[in-house]
């Protein structure tokens, strides 16, 4: 893999990490289209770094405060006092939903998911999903500061969905939160930062066959590729949570669909 090939993975992982298309039903296809080999461990372990810390850096003050607020329920818990903001809460029940889903669902989607026509298949059907979704929920003020643990497991639980390319973690995060009521831009909000932790635990998974590999790529070429998803990703965070606050979710359904029948015909 040279210094091209990086550029166009970082591009696509940085863009569609957050952008509702999925990004690993993207990078599955990239060796189909281009009849690439495969990147290996070291350089998908610095694209998903690459990512994360993007998350990390645009969310940082947000991150602070959750991890503050979390220290401060669990003191409340404690001392039995009342919890007055459940934000982080939350998120932790999130996440935890998404733990215990992926661990269920996790050999199914390693052994059937990556085919080509069943990418093509997720990208159609959950992107129409996803449009309903997105045209029929409410625009209820955002909930996710008050007692809505069951409301944030579902999202949870929905994001596992996401280990079978094609689905989108986004995507169907966003889903979820649409049919909930919660408004376009904080059910955003709130997936990226329920990203966070899902993406850096993505990347833990190939640490364990991250020295095996070390040498499978040009260290230079690691290091690019893990920067240009990195400010890719800054860049497609910032962009994005404007467009789908003024615009909806429509115009990434309508490409998932088109996408998809591409992949169908000519795959």
């Amino acid at each position: 893999m040279g210094y091209f090939e990086a550029l166009i993975y970082g591009v696509v992982q940085g863009l569609t990490e957050f952008l509702p298309i999925s990004s690993s039903g993207h990078l599955a296809l990239l060796p189909y289209f281009f009849h690439w080999p495969d990147p290996g461990v070291s350089f998908d372990l610095a694209m998903h770094i690459g990512t994360a810390l993007a998350i990390v850096l645009y969310f940082i003050k947000d991150i602070i405060k959750i991890i503050k607020d979390f220290v401060g329920n669990i003191n409340c818990l404690i001392q039995k006092k009342e919890i007055s903001d459940f934000y982080s809460l939350n998120l932790f029940f999130a996440i935890g939903g998404t733990a215990i889903a992926a661990l269920l669902i996790k050999k199914m989607a390693f052994d059937f998911g990556r085919h080509p026509k069943f990418i093509a298949l997720n990208l159609i059907f959950f992107g129409a999903v996803m449009w309903a979704c997105d045209f029929w929920g409410k625009n209820i003020a955002s909930e996710m500061n008050k007692n809505k643990i069951l409301k944030s497991m579902i999202v949870g639980v929905a994001q596992a969905a996401a280990l079978f390319p094609g689905v989108s973690r986004s995507g169907i995060t966003l889903s979820a939160a649409r049919c909930m009521g919660i408004t376009r831009l904080d059910a955003t909000r709130f997936s990226f930062l329920l990203s966070a932790p899902i993406i850096f635990g993505g990347a833990l998974a190939f640490i364990k066959d991250f020295q095996g590999h070390l040498n499978q790529v040009d260290s230079g070429v690691i290091f690019f590729g893990g920067l240009v998803s990195f400010m890719m990703g800054l860049l497609t965070i910032h962009y994005f949570l404007k467009f789908v606050a003024k615009f909806g979710l429509a115009s990434f359904a309508v490409y998932r669909i088109v996408f998809g029948a591409i992949i169908l015909i000519f795959l």
